[in-house]
C-alpha cells in the first residue's frame, strides 16, 4: 500500500484505506498522518470525520478529538449516524473529566434509544467514575439483561467492590473463555478479571497463572517496548537539562500561577494523591492530562527549530513560554471553579519535570513513590489497556523502573526546588502526619476534608477509581510477598 500510495498520492481512497489499516492496528499515529490531510478536504464525509478523530482519541488528544466528533455531529446525514458520533463525543468528555456534561449527552441518548444496550453501558461508565455505585450496578445489570454476552458490562459489574468474590463468577468466566470466537480484547479483559478475583480470594498462585496470560496476550496484540528508544531519551533528556540549562533559561517561565503536578510510576499512589489534594475547596482535581506531553512533542516546531525535543529546550523564550503555559491552563480548567487551582496526576510527566519548571517555576511537583516490588507487581496485574506496552513483561517493567529512577535522581541533582516526595507506605500508614505536610507544601491553608479524600464527590479516570473510595487502607502494603517465587523474575529485573 505504501508503494501505490507513492505512486498515486493524491488518490483519497488509497490514503483512506492506509490511513483504517494503521487505524485497525491501534496506530493513531500513523493514522493521522494520512487521515488528517483528506479529512480537511472531505469535511462532510462522516466515516472519515470518526476515523480522523478516532485516531486523535487512541493518542489521547481528548480535545482535539472533542472537537472533530462535534463538528461532524453538525454534518450527519440521520439519527444513526448522528448518535454514533454522540458516542464519541461521550467518549472524548468523560476522558477528558467532564463527566457531568457527558451525562447530559447520554439523558438525551437515552431518549432517542430507551433500552439501547451501548446508551446504558456509557451511562454506567459515567456513573462509576463518579463512584456512584447503586447507579452503576442497575445500568450494568440492565445491560447484561439486554445483552447477556456483553463483556464489557460483565467485566464492569464484576470490578465493583464486594465483601466476597461470587464463585459462580470464574465458571461464568471460562464459559467465556471457552468460546472460539472469543474477541482477543474480550480474552485479555477476562483474564485480568479471573486473576482479581482469585486474587480477592487469596488464591495466588492461580491468580497469577490468569495474569500471566493476560499480559501474554496483550504483549502479542500490542507489540514490544521499544526500551532501547526510551532509554535513549532518557539519556537525551539528561543531557540537555543540565544545571547550565536552567541557568541560561531562569525566568523564561513567569507564570504565577500554580497548577500541581502529581508524577511516579503507575499505581504508585498517584491517585490517592490527588484525591487528598482534590478534597481542598480550593482545588480542582483533573485527572491525568496529555498536554505537557503535547506541548514536548510539538515544542520543536513552535520554536521553528528543526530539533526534536529536548534539543530545542535551549531555543525557549519567554514569550512562548508565557503562551505555552497559557495554553496549558486553558486546557485543563474547563471546568474548574472560578480562582481554584488544578492538580494534574499524568504519572509519565516525570519525564518533563524540566519543562514543567521552566513554564511553571512555581508550581509544586510531588513524586510518588512506592516500594518497587509493590509498585510492578500492581503494574503487572493492572489492565491498561493499549497504553504502557512496558507493563506486560517483567523485564520491561524492571528496565523502566530502573530508568524512572535514574531520570528522578537526575533532576533532584539539577534543579534548585526539588520535587515533593510522598512515600505511599508512610501516607497510608501515618495520614495524619502525611497530608498536613502535603497540604503545606502545595501552599494550601489546612481544609479538613483532605483528611477524608473517599468522600471527595468527583469522578475519577483511572484503575483505582473503586479503591480511592474506600478510608485509607494499609492492605496493599507489602502485596508482593503473597506472590513468592512467581516474582523472581522481577525481582531480577529490578536488581533484587
Amino acid at each position: 500500500m505504501r508503494q501505490g500510495l507513492s505512486v498515486k498520492p493524491q488518490q483519497p481512497d488509497l490514503i483512506y484505506h492506509l490511513g483504517m489499516a494503521y487505524l485497525s492496528l491501534g496506530d493513531g499515529a500513523n493514522a493521522q498522518v494520512y487521515l488528517q490531510p483528506i479529512a480537511g478536504q472531505f469535511p462532510n464525509d462522516i466515516p472519515l470525520q470518526e476515523a480522523f478523530g478516532g485516531c486523535l482519541a487512541l493518542q489521547r488528544k481528548y480535545d482535539e478529538a472533542l472537537s472533530v466528533f462535534q463538528q461532524a455531529i453538525g454534518q450527519a446525514l440521520d439519527g444513526e449516524q448522528s448518535a454514533r458520533l454522540q458516542f464519541h463525543v461521550v467518549a472524548a468528555l468523560q476522558d477528558l473529566s467532564r463527566t457531568d456534561a457527558a451525562l447530559q449527552i447520554v439523558s438525551g441518548l437515552k431518549q432517542t434509544l430507551p433500552d439501547n444496550p451501548e446508551v446504558l453501558l456509557a451511562e454506567a461508565k459515567l456513573h462509576s467514575d463518579l463512584g456512584n455505585m447503586p447507579e452503576t450496578k442497575e445500568g450494568l445489570r440492565q445491560v447484561l439483561a439486554l445483552e447477556p454476552g456483553n463483556i464489557d458490562a460483565f467485566v464492569l459489574l464484576h470490578k465493583m467492590p464486594r465483601r466476597e468474590p461470587d464463585p459462580g463468577t470464574l465458571e461464568q468466566i471460562s464459559a467465556f473463555l471457552g468460546d472460539d470466537g472469543i474477541d482477543y480484547r474480550d480474552d485479555i479483559k477476562l483474564n485480568f478479571l479471573a486473576g482479581e478475583l482469585l486474587d480477592k480470594s487469596k488464591s495466588y498462585d492461580r491468580a497469577f497463572g490468569y495474569f500471566e496470560r493476560a499480559n501474554g496476550l496483550r504483549r502479542k496484540t500490542n507489540g514490544a517496548f521499544e526500551m532501547k528508544s526510551h532509554l535513549a531519551l532518557v539519556d537525551r533528556i539528561k543531557t540537555v537539562f543540565d544545571r547550565a540549562l536552567f541557568a541560561n533559561l531562569d525566568g523564561v517561565g513567569k507564570s504565577a500561577e500554580q497548577p500541581i503536578f502529581i508524577v511516579g510510576m503507575p499505581r504508585s499512589g498517584t491517585s490517592l494523591a490527588e484525591q487528598i489534594l482534590a478534597s481542598h475547596a480550593d482545588i480542582h482535581g483533573v485527572g491525568e492530562r496529555e498536554e505537557i506531553t503535547q506541548i514536548s512533542e510539538s515544542l520543536g516546531a513552535r520554536l521553528g527549530s528543526d530539533r526534536p525535543y529536548p534539543e530545542c529546550v535551549p531555543g525557549l523564550t519567554e514569550d512562548i513560554s508565557r503562551s505555552l503555559g497559557r495554553e496549558y491552563l486553558a486546557g485543563v480548567s474547563v471546568d474548574a471553579p472560578e480562582g481554584a487551582r488544578v492538580t494534574d496526576k499524568m504519572p509519565r510527566n516525570f519525564m518533563d519535570i524540566g519543562l514543567i519548571r521552566l513554564l511553571f517555576p512555581r508550581a509544586p511537583i510531588v513524586h510518588c513513590q512506592r516500594d518497587p516490588l509493590d509498585t510492578c507487581l500492581s503494574c503487572y496485574v493492572s489492565d491498561f489497556g493499549r497504553r504502557q506496552k512496558f507493563l506486560t513483561g517483567f523485564s520491561d517493567l524492571g528496565g523502566y523502573f530502573h530508568a524512572y529512577l535514574d531520570l528522578m535522581a537526575h533532576w533532584d541533582s539539577v534543579l534548585d526546588v526539588p520535587v515533593y516526595n510522598l512515600q505511599y507506605e508512610d501516607l497510608v500508614a501515618n495520614p495524619e502526619i502525611e497530608i498536613p505536610k502535603l497540604i503545606e507544601h502545595c501552599d494550601l491553608p489546612w481544609d479538613e476534608n483532605c483528611m477524608s479524600p473517599h468522600q471527595a464527590a468527583r469522578p475519577v479516570i483511572a484503575a483505582s477509581r473503586w479503591q480511592v473510595r474506600r478510608p485509607i487502607y494499609k492492605s496493599s502494603v507489602s502485596r508482593s510477598e503473597r506472590y513468592g517465587d512467581h516474582l523472581d523474575g522481577l525481582k531480577t529485573a529490578l536488581g533484587l
